[in-house]
């Protein structure tokens, strides 16, 4: 069974060209999942399909666009209204609605998204209605559901830019994209959104609900002509709006009859869908089969013939490698001729008194190096003296003269001098002797701190003991054994009272 679904036209109470429908993006919606688009011909176009393709889903989607509050599935049931609403399309439910009781068939259970747009356009200017909703976690109530509606003057925005938009910043991130887009202006209230489009469209305030209405007409030749009778001419049109509505009751029969036909064919279809199954299951057992006798062969042709093509590849390269090898080879013979031919020919030309020349230059080298080592020495001393720096015999000469000036002048100072430094050297050398020695005092004096003796007499009683072949810590002075106040100054009486 098919259906056609008609294009849908806006046209204003004045003259200006009417905006038709152009382009139709769904993102997530129904069973559609994913992003699709339908571009729709401005002449006319239909959409066609069997029962529960989607025909009537694209119709609900521009349908939730511009009615205040849409009746889904009318086009399919015949201008009944239906069990299916909003929340059913964003969670992808099966069947007519989400209290079918199909719950097992839920194509989107979790956090989703879902976006719907539609491009109108009167040949000169194009507007974009976007809806965006969202919820967050598995809740199906309407409560919980997150809406954010936009009209855009600008076609450059299309469901891709406000879908990156909501999926990097949430909608904090849109709005603040359509703060900065004078084009674009955005709400989150659905009836400031449609007293926006009924401003810009110039209709009245139930045009869209009366649209959608129309939309389950099943002998409707012209949805244009119906929005014109109905909407935008005279008001006494809507007696007869009111007398098409009544007529839908005439329809309720022949819809009785629809679904009786459609619930054999629904009844039929899982056996057919069963066979269709198996018979691509058995397409897919006989395939297999057919691979598994034909793999064997082909990998084991497509590997001879690999190897083949490697072998070959290798030959010609080995044999380029060769042809190199070789060409290389009566390169350097050739080149090494050359060198022999132009070494003879360097000695003939004097090439061995060239090389003593370059010895000779290299030595005058060393030697003005030397010189001008001596040279730049000579110009310091001078400015140290405060002699002539000119590099000249007459200048050599007057510094001569006034060198020897003041070595006399200077012999006198020089003399002192040295015997300060002889002095300061002596006292220098005394210094460090005495140094050395308190050094060596405090080395004995750390390594004999249990014993207050000096340390000569410490090596002395260390030379008798080994003489007497005693231990030296069995031996001790008598100073040792005694212990004097420090307000004792007088050794002798301390040892005296201490002998009685």
């Amino acid at each position: 069974m098919s259906r056609a679904k008609q294009g849908v036209m806006f046209e204003t109470l004045s003259n200006r060209s009417p905006y038709i429908i152009e382009q139709l993006e769904i993102y997530n919606w129904g069973p559609f999942s994913g992003l699709h688009r339908a571009d729709i011909d401005p002449q006319g176009s239909a959409i066609i399909g069997q029962t529960g393709s989607g025909k009537t889903t694209l119709v609900d989607a521009i349908m939730t666009l511009i009615a205040i509050r849409p009746l889904y599935n009318l086009a399919s049931t015949g201008g009944h209204e239906s069990d299916r609403d909003l929340i059913s399309y964003i969670r992808g439910v099966s069947g007519e609605g989400n209290e079918s009781g199909d719950n097992a068939h839920i194509a989107r259970s979790g956090t989703t998204v879902t976006a719907l747009s539609a491009l109108f356009s009167n040949g000169k200017q194009q507007i974009t209605l976007t809806a965006l909703f969202w919820i967050n976690g598995s809740s199906s109530s309407m409560s919980d559901l997150k809406r954010l509606w936009l009209f855009s003057r600008d076609a450059e925005y299309d469901i891709t830019n406000w879908l990156t938009l909501h999926r990097e910043g949430g909608s904090k991130a849109v709005k603040q994209f359509v703060r900065e887009q004078s084009s674009t202006t955005i709400h989150e209230s659905k009836t400031a959104y449609l007293a926006q489009l009924q401003r810009f469209f110039e209709v009245g305030k139930n045009a869209f609900s009366l649209l959608n209405r129309a939309a389950g007409l099943k002998q409707l030749n012209s949805i244009d002509e119906l929005f014109r009778e109905l909407v935008l001419e005279d008001k006494s049109a809507f007696k007869r709006a009111t007398d098409v509505v009544t007529g839908f009751d005439d329809l309720k029969e022949i819809h009785q009859e629809l679904e009786i036909a459609r619930s054999q064919q629904q009844s039929l279809l899982p056996i057919d869908t069963e066979e269709q199954i198996r018979q691509r299951r058995e397409q897919r057992v006989e395939k297999l089969i057919r691979l598994s006798h034909i793999l064997p062969i082909w990998f084991a042709t497509q590997g001879h013939h690999f190897w083949q093509c490697r072998q070959t590849v290798l030959i010609d390269q080995l044999t380029k490698c060769r042809m190199i090898s070789a060409e290389l080879m009566d390169n350097q013979q050739h080149q090494e001729r050359e060198v022999e031919q132009y070494h003879r020919l360097y000695i003939e030309q004097g090439g061995g008194n060239i090389e003593q020349l370059e010895q000779q230059i290299s030595q005058q080298q060393k030697i003005y190096r030397n010189s001008k080592f001596k040279a730049d020495d000579y110009q310091r001393l001078t400015h140290a003296l405060n002699l002539e720096p000119t590099l000249s015999r007459a200048s050599l000469k007057l510094n001569q003269q006034q060198g020897k000036q003041l070595c006399t002048e200077k012999q006198q100072q020089l003399t002192t001098l040295e015997q300060q430094r002889d002095q300061e050297g002596g006292a220098l050398f005394t210094s460090e002797a005495r140094k050395k020695s308190l050094q060596t005092d405090l080395q004995e004096a750390k390594n004999n701190n249990h014993s207050n003796i000096p340390s000569l007499y410490l090596h002395f009683k260390q030379e008798l003991s080994e003489a007497l072949n005693l231990d030296a810590d069995t031996v001790a002075y008598v100073a040792e054994l005694v212990e004097v106040k420090t307000e004792e100054k007088i050794w002798r009486g301390a040892i005296e009272r201490a002998l009685g």
